[in-house]
């Protein structure tokens, strides 16, 4: 899979992402994540594939996302099984709005937080 390829599950709208997120490729996700999250509260997206790296330029996507959606009371959620991608996201990651679970079930179990005003 070299594509990023959205889907929906209870409502919420899904991007699970190839094994690698990169400059060939981010473009794509951050086209894909500003459609849905105009539609919708929750967005997750789905690294479960990663298995190389995802690059700075990725990052800043999901951080803009991310940033875009709490300002209208929604929220990003990334979910990765890897435990070295959870820990060098989190690390990489600017701030403290982007979520990040260690399965695409806990992301979409999750409630909604609502918003300090």
């Amino acid at each position: 899979m070299t594509h990023i390829w959205t889907w929906t599950r209870n409502g919420t709208p899904v991007l699970t992402t190839p094994e690698g997120v990169d400059i060939a490729n981010d473009r794509e996700l951050r086209e894909k994540l500003l459609s849905v999250s105009d539609w919708n509260p929750v967005v997750v997206v789905d690294g479960s594939t990663f298995r190389t790296f995802f690059s700075v330029g990725a990052m800043r996507v999901l951080d803009e996302a991310s940033r875009r959606m709490a300002a209208v009371g929604g929220e990003l959620r990334l979910a990765t099984t890897r435990p070295n991608m959870r820990r060098d996201l989190g690390i990489a990651r600017y701030g403290s709005l982007l979520q990040i679970f260690e399965s695409l079930d806990d992301a979409l179990d999750v409630t909604l937080q609502p918003q300090a005003a």
